[in-house]
């Protein structure tokens, strides 16, 4: 099932934003709405809350459908921990795709991005939340983190997204993500194209499950996950196959299953997940789980990871499979 795509416009100075908790309202004491207001103000946006009083579904979606209809021209979580698909039948989805507002959020909140687009055919994005980018953050996104996110909701974006984790030189914190990718001698097509769909694994398969329609024909599936280990991450992709037509994407690239931590609980997880053997064996497996036919490769900077991209769901790019940069092929926005 093909949709029809359209887009919002690019967020410009002067715009409103809502401050939006669609999937969950953490404790006042644990929330900044105050000091990402101010910041949002001091970079040249008017600043509007509609995050709900009270942690209800009713009252936090309510909140929500007030903010696509308030004319704000982005709606950014403060929040997410929570999957929200018990909230898809509370969502206006006929103003959302009216107003086309720049939605981004990421991790088990993105369940709604899948159900938002697919059902709107919107474009969203997929990155980091408002509270960890504003200055006053206790743990604040690092320069390419926020750069990333800020250039590509405004429209100062680079056509190619670069990928950080196949560069010679990767960052010099600890951060070594193995890059596996495919090269000329191991198939004679490097370059693989489609519309952009960036996920968390389980909110993929949550999603699928209560009944949005994804559609992996001619897409990019750019999937990560938070330390649930290869063996895990492989049953579900079985799961999402079985339901779905997953083996039908123009490629996949499995970004990162990491969580950036200075201290990691799961020392023995952590030894997998950065182990280039073990990085390569779970890329074998998904690509045979796929049926051999679509490219597979991994590491690209989304999602949990210490430098993370902010990346467009529904846009037309390319993918050069043996670097993993990805070239976007139309504008992001209307304007």
């Amino acid at each position: 099932m093909s949709i029809e795509i359209s887009k919002p416009s690019r967020l410009k100075q002067g715009d409103s934003v809502a401050l939006v908790s669609p999937v969950n309202l953490p404790p006042k004491e644990y929330r900044a709405d105050e000091s990402i207001m101010l910041y949002l103000d001091s970079v040249g946006y008017k600043p509007l809350l509609f995050i709900a009083s009270a942690d209800t579904e009713k009252s936090r979606i309510d909140n929500f459908n007030n903010a696509i209809n308030s004319g704000a021209r982005a709606l950014l979580p403060i929040s997410g921990n929570r999957y929200g698909e018990n909230l898809f039948h509370r969502l206006n989805y006929e103003a959302f795709e009216r107003e086309k507002p720049i939605y981004c959020t990421f991790s088990a909140a993105s369940a709604l991005l899948l159900a938002l687009h697919f059902r709107t055919g919107v474009t969203t994005f997929y990155g980091p939340h408002i509270s960890f980018i504003h200055t006053q953050a206790t743990f604040r996104e690092n320069n390419f983190t926020v750069s990333s996110f800020w250039d590509t909701l405004t429209g100062r974006y680079e056509d190619v997204i670069r990928n950080l984790y196949s560069l010679p030189e990767t960052p010099s914190d600890g951060e070594n993500i193995p890059f596996v990718g495919i090269n000329e001698s191991q198939s004679r097509n490097i370059i693989a194209s489609g519309r952009l769909l960036p996920v968390f694994l389980q909110s993929l398969e949550k999603a699928i499950n209560k009944g949005v329609e994804v559609d992996f024909e001619n897409h990019i599936l750019v999937v990560e996950s938070d330390e649930i280990g290869f063996e895990r991450a492989l049953e579900i992709i079985k799961r999402i196959k079985d339901k779905g037509n997953i083996q039908d994407s123009s490629a996949v690239i499995l970004a990162s299953f990491i969580t950036h931590k200075k201290n990691p609980t799961n020392l023995e997880l952590q030894k997998q997940l950065y182990d280039s053997r073990e990085v390569g064996k779970f890329r074998n497996s998904v690509a045979d789980t796929l049926g051999g036919n679509v490219p597979v490769i991994y590491g690209f900077p989304m999602g949990h990871l210490k430098y993370k991209l902010t990346v467009p769901m529904g846009v037309e790019a390319t993918v050069d499979l043996e670097s993993g940069d990805i070239k976007l092929e139309e504008s992001l926005f209307s304007d």
